[in-house]
């Protein structure tokens, strides 16, 4: 069997350049009377209290992408980027194919990524997802202090690994993940999809990302944004909108 290391080095030669846990499909959501019906059938009409919809990659939690993916293959990150697919990973957060079909198209060349080479790959990313300085600290003082917090994520089907190491569930709602909506950010469909997942209107909605274009397409649609720069931080933004823990 190749290993890891091998896989890249022929890419290289031939490469042309607390609470429960639920999982939410693409049709969860329906409109009554200009309402929103949430996953649960709840009837969501505007509030007083904003909810929060919160990027989770590098904003809740540390994104194992950028170092442990190359370091998997024993490559850097831009090495990593000529030899894999260019669009798998989208297609993939877009719940457009599922696991093994990105397996089976990982590098652009179409080499083979056997099961067992990539079942240590998800083990690696597994291994990195780690709670951000400070975030489950705030997370959990927001929930007591009674806001609905949501996860609005662009990531695949291994969320659910996210899930099984950190328990996010505990504080937050798996709302609105792209492999599910079909939607990633920046398209504004995606904030209108987090929006209606949980139950609540673009206006009445604070969303939180480390990525600024993420950010400038939330306000482009009448969302208020937080551009994340770490859990002091944002706790004292989220103060300016009068949210507190």
């Amino acid at each position: 069997m190749a290993t890891t290391s091998n896989l890249f080095q022929e890419g290289q030669r031939n490469s042309s350049g607390g609470r429960r846990f639920r999982k939410f499909s693409q049709n969860d959501n329906q409109t009554r009377d200009g309402a929103r019906v949430s996953a649960s059938g709840v009837t969501a009409t505007p509030s007083a209290r904003p909810v929060l919809l919160l990027d989770v990659m590098d904003t809740i939690v540390r994104d194992p992408f950028y170092e442990d993916m190359p370091a998997y293959f024993n490559c850097t990150l831009k090495e990593l980027f000529k030899v894999k697919h260019p669009t798998a990973w989208l297609d993939f957060e877009k719940g457009l194919i599922q696991d093994d079909e990105f397996r089976r198209s990982f590098f652009e060349d179409g080499r083979e990524f056997d099961e067992r080479g990539y079942q240590g790959l998800k083990q690696c990313m597994y291994e990195g997802y780690a709670w951000l300085d400070g975030m489950e600290d705030l997370l959990g003082g927001l929930l007591s202090a009674g806001y609905e917090l949501n996860a609005f994520s662009n990531y695949p089907q291994w969320y659910n690994m996210i899930e099984e190491k950190l328990e996010l569930s505990r504080y937050i709602e798996w709302s609105a993940v792209s492999c599910h909506t079909g939607f990633r950010k920046p398209d504004p469909d995606a904030y209108s999809a987090a929006a209606a997942r949980a139950g609540a209107h673009v206006d009445n909605c604070i969303f939180v990302d480390d990525n600024l274009s993420n950010i400038e397409a939330a306000t482009a649609i009448g969302m208020r944004a937080v551009h994340f720069q770490g859990a002091a931080d944002l706790e004292a933004r989220l103060r300016e909108y009068g949210v507190e823990r």
